[in-house]
């Protein structure tokens, strides 16, 4: 939405007509809020009612008058193929697909229908709304967990992969987690997880590494060389990229990496010590201890094999904190705590806010979220299932992203919180 006359401007893929780019083929109303799904978007015009755009072969974005939600909204969420809204009385209302075997997305439970909700999240296949008093429901598909919230475990540290979260209890320091586990990357029953107690976690793709207490070695679960690490070697920090693990020994404060190195992104400088890594799809990057500057290695190129240089960190600058994407890489500058990006930015995931000042950053597959100097957290880039919308005046000790979600432990109880889609709050 444009600032100067509250159009609607798109960019990116545009099959269905979900983005058009010519001033002809926009929609010519000023819209309050937009919501794109996976190949429509809908928004919320200045007297509340909904238009859409797009595709609509499951009623997702109906065009027609007759078609359209005559109610009034205060704000939207869209899914694959179903979209759903918060009605000015606080009731969510959806219209779309239920899913080929009838997940349900767009079906509010009997037990909701008249229930308030003050914001809303959809993923792919289900959607999530938080209720006045602070807590979650969803509906919808389950397969990976994302639609099951838990709340009230507190955590010390957490790690995210591809649609996977673990985290370390603040009780115990066991680690726990949720999400896919197709690989027994993200083990849900206790018997399956990892008995030793944990400092550190990270993760990948399709696995996730810790550092015991006990010894600081790593141990990893999950799949692929990735989640087999050296056996007598004590790390102080891990990092977990799609297929492959990074960690700063405890010893000498030097890089080593296993798992997949087709790219070199396991291959880190000799003789270099990092106060800290950070690993993306296929490329590693790291603050060097001795000047603060980044230094990477791995891939530059994103997944299409357009060179977009996520490796090639700017030269004499200085960072206090670096965050990894997919194809992109942001750091917080030394010299004034604003963010500065390199890499891919078909999304905007590195085009960071000007003027404004962070602690520390995380980054998914096409979104960055930041931490302010005063808790709250601050997105860019891609937003399609929620993940660059954090939750309002809400305070956070730290961030992890996965490739479509962000987490966050929030200040004060350390409960875990998040958004986007393939995400389970705790």
């Amino acid at each position: 939405i444009r600032t100067d006359d509250s159009k609607a401007e798109c960019w990116g893929n545009n099959n269905h007509g979900q983005a058009p780019t010519d001033t002809d083929d926009l929609p010519t109303a000023s819209f309050t809020s937009l919501a794109a799904g996976k190949d429509h978007t809908c928004g919320i015009l200045k007297d509340g009612q909904v238009e859409c755009w797009g595709a609509n072969g499951y009623g997702q974005a109906p065009t027609e008058e007759n078609d359209l939600p005559t109610a009034s909204f205060t704000s939207l969420a869209a899914g694959d193929d179903h979209t759903c809204g918060i009605l000015k009385g606080g009731q969510v209302q959806c219209w779309g697909a239920n899913g080929e075997v009838d997940y349900g997305q767009a079906t509010v439970p009997n037990d909701l229908a008249n229930v308030k909700f003050s914001s809303l999240t959809a993923g792919p296949y289900h959607t999530c709304g938080t209720l006045e008093d602070g807590r979650v429901e969803c509906w919808g598909a389950n397969d990976f967990g994302q639609a099951t919230p838990q709340m009230g475990v507190a955590f010390t540290s957490h790690a995210a992969g591809q649609d996977h979260s673990c985290g370390i209890r603040a009780d115990n320091s066991k680690v726990q987690c949720w999400g896919n586990n197709d690989f027994d990357q993200a083990p849900i029953e206790e018997k399956d997880l990892p008995t030793a107690s944990f400092t550190n976690l990270a993760a990948g793709a399709y696995h996730t590494c810790g550092i015991r207490k006990e010894d600081g070695q790593a141990e990893c679960w999950g799949s692929g060389t990735a989640a087999t690490p050296p056996t007598g070697v004590a790390f102080s920090s891990l990092v977990a990229g799609g297929s492959h693990t990074c960690g700063i020994r405890a010893n000498d404060g030097e890089a080593q990496c296993w798992g997949s190195d087709d790219s070199g992104q396991a291959t880190p400088p000799e003789d270099v010590a990092f106060e800290s890594l950070s690993a993306g799809a296929n490329h590693t990057c790291g603050i060097r201890a001795n000047d603060g500057e980044a230094q990477c290695w791995g891939s530059n190129k994103d997944l299409k094999g357009n060179e977009v240089n996520q490796a090639t960190p700017p030269t004499g600058v200085a960072f206090t904190n670096l965050a990894a994407g997919a194809y992109h890489t942001c750091g917080v500058l030394e010299n004034d705590s604003e963010a500065q990006c390199w890499g891919s930015d078909d999304s905007g995931q590195a085009t960071p806010p000007v003027d404004v000042t962070f602690t520390s950053l995380a980054a998914g597959d096409e979104h960055t979220c930041g931490i302010l100097d005063n808790g709250l957290v601050k997105c860019w880039g891609a937003d399609g299932y929620g993940q660059s919308t954090p939750p309002k005046n809400m305070k956070f000790t730290s961030l992890t992203a996965g490739d479509y979600f962000t987490c966050g432990i929030r200040a004060g109880d350390r409960i875990e919180v998040c958004w986007g889609t393939y995400v389970r709050n705790l």
